[in-house]
């Protein structure tokens, strides 16, 4: 159950992290932060980080500079990096910030320190918060951490005073009010605490986890009254609990047992019963199959009873047997690699837990473990290794692809070359120059003379001339009694013509300088291409060998991560194998005690019913 506190107060913290500036403006002032939300309320938290990082790396979000500090804070602390966030956190505070978000920050070291056991270092930092320029719900949040690391340090009366004070908004109140029983329970004010419990224990039906801690609260209620020895009172607690519950299998015992300690062993038999033919690997269920023979025993059934224990010994011993051959099934690493292959079909996320193990016959004994905050916290390092793992593995084949383009340009590379070469040889801009400068003399002559002709077009200039011919073949004619009117005609072509020629003169002249200009900027452009050329087919072959290098580097880098990576989730792998053999040799120990008892209460039931006596 208080994991379950956890993961719901973290995941209300999850909100206040990642959009401060942009619940407080409206707005995002930076796309690039806002392409990092846009990933993380994706969902895709390890892209967000790796934006977000290479954003910051860029100077890309200078107006949420220390938003992103948060979320990246959040986020690595999200993912056991603990010394990277308290780092982040403590720069946050350094500067020269606003309240509300040094609030976060000493809210998230609060949290760095309870999540690594620093119980008096996070309720000293869960201290600094203003609690006046936090909202209501923030409040209850920050109460619910900070009484849980007083509790973790044995300080219940504080921890039941700071839960008491906190106005819960609706879906923490239950579990608020829970833990405030409990600890009241713990801090010696029973009656109060188990009033607390009672609140919980009549709450109407909810989801999942509401109902469990109903449930729960009912549960710890009657145990209670057993313990104070008033069954009577316990069984109506027990009776509330649900039949198919995470709790039932435990308040069907206790219910049995509140009815042997009235006397009255018919009735124990009813719950004791039905809990006897459940799943033989749960504790309880094991303690009901002793439980039933003996009070047919105390009922003086001793052959019944006698049975029973025989069953019960049959069972045992057969459970004995599937523990250990579980125990060998996690040490040859099967359940690692039922894991490794459930957890690589899976992404990172923020507060990822298993909510049930790979189908295998030896998952089903750790459910107990299952439960556990560490071993959670295990199994998600594991799937986070897992991820690099593969995240790694991809780039190393896409480091190959780009070797593979960096191969196929130096190939190009070395086709075109000679092609270059062949344009530089051949591209004389010198003379080129020297020719646009001959055009630009001569347009100016031209300009300096007013000469139309200049302009004049091919065809314009051959009819010129043979006008000009005419003009001497007319002169020889002499007195020619045709020559005066064939001198008329010339003259009044030549006249249209070098009308025609003045007419177009001043846009023939414009154009032409047009043109030269044109000339002037593609002559420029084919020098700095000329040059460009030379420094490709001079410096590409150093290119090149710069970026083989980068690739050659991210080859050594990616090996030795891989290396790192996969040397870590042996490790963790191991530390699995090592946590759940353990748990199974607790209960096969546990187990093996039951067997022991059993076989002597059956011998005893057997002599009693030989004797026919107590």
């Amino acid at each position: 159950m208080r994991g379950a506190l956890i993961a719901v107060l973290l995941l209300h913290g999850l909100t206040w992290v990642a959009t401060p500036r942009v619940q407080a403006k409206g707005q995002v002032l930076d796309p690039h932060y806002g392409e990092v939300l846009f990933q993380f309320y994706k969902g895709d938290y390890f892209t967000a980080i790796v934006h977000l990082m290479a954003a910051q790396q860029l100077r890309r979000m200078p107006h949420h500079r220390v938003d992103a500090d948060l979320l990246l804070g959040g986020m690595d602390l999200s993912y056991g990096l603990h010394n990277e966030a308290g780092r982040i956190f403590e720069r946050v505070l350094d500067e020269n910030t606003e309240v509300a978000t040094r609030n976060q920050a000493w809210y998230f070291l609060g949290k760095i320190a309870y999540q690594r056991g620093y119980h008096h270092s996070a309720v000293e930092r869960l201290g600094h918060i203003d609690l006046e320029q936090v909202s209501q719900g923030r409040r209850a949040e920050i109460g619910l951490l900070l009484a849980q690391a007083l509790m973790a340090k044995g300080r219940y009366a504080r921890a039941a005073q700071i839960l008491g004070g906190v106005q819960w908004p609706g879906e923490l109140a239950a579990y608020g009010t829970y833990n405030r029983g409990v600890a009241l329970i713990k801090g010696g004010r029973s009656d109060e605490g188990m009033e607390a419990l009672r609140r919980v224990g009549v709450l109407q039906d909810g989801d999942g986890q509401r109902q469990a801690l109903k449930d729960r609260a009912n549960l710890v209620l009657a145990y209670r009254l057993l313990e104070a020895g008033e069954p009577e009172q316990a069984t109506g607690y027990f009776e509330r609990i649900r039949l198919r519950g995470p709790y039932s299998n435990n308040a069907l015992l206790g219910d049995g047992w509140a009815a042997a300690q009235q006397g009255r062993y018919d009735n124990a038999l009813s719950p004791w019963s039905e809990l006897r033919g459940r799943d033989v690997s749960d504790g309880s269920v094991q303690e009901a199959m002793l439980a039933v023979p003996y009070a047919l025993s105390e009922l003086r059934d001793y052959a019944r009873a006698a049975d029973l224990y025989q069953q019960a010994v049959t069972a045992f011993e057969g459970e004995l047997a599937r523990l250990d051959e579980a125990i060998g099934a996690i040490g040859a690493g099967r359940l690692v690699n039922a894991l490794r292959e459930t957890a690589g079909q899976q992404g990172m996320g923020w507060f990822w837990e298993l909510d049930r193990l790979p189908e295998l016959p030896e998952t089903g004994y750790l459910a107990r473990l299952m439960a556990d905050h560490g071993f959670q916290e295990t199994l998600k390092n594991f799937r986070d290794l897992i991820y690099l793992q593969r995240n790694l593995l991809h780039w190393r084949e896409s480091v190959a692809a780009y070797d593979d383009m960096l191969g196929a340009r130096r190939a190009r590379y070395a086709r075109k070359l000679p092609r270059v070469e062949r344009i530089l040889q051949d591209t004389d801009l010198v003379a080129l120059r020297e020719r646009r400068d001959a055009l630009k003399e001569r347009l100016q002559a031209i300009r300096d003379r007013d000469d139309p002709l200049g302009l004049a077009s091919a065809e314009e200039r051959q009819q010129w001339r043979r006008l000009v011919t005419l003009q001497g073949r007319i002169r020889a004619l002499g007195e020619h009694p045709g020559a005066a009117q064939l001198r008329h005609k010339r003259r009044l072509l030549q006249g249209v013509l070098w009308w025609r020629l003045n007419q177009a003169y001043i846009q023939r002249l414009w154009e032409t300088g047009k043109r030269i200009r044109a000339l002037d900027e593609a002559l420029q452009r084919c020098a700095q291409r000329l040059k460009s050329l030379r420094e490709v087919a001079q410096t590409a072959p150093a290119g090149f060998e710069g970026f083989g290098s980068k690739i050659r580097g991210l080859h050594g880098r990616l090996g030795r991560s891989l290396q790192k990576v996969t040397r870590a989730i042996d490790r963790q792998g191991r530390f699995l194998e090592t946590q759940s053999i353990a748990e199974l040799q607790r209960r096969k120990a546990a187990l093996a005690a039951r067997l022991v008892h059993a076989r002597f209460a059956m011998a005893q039931a057997y002599d009693r019913a030989a004797l026919g006596r107590d």
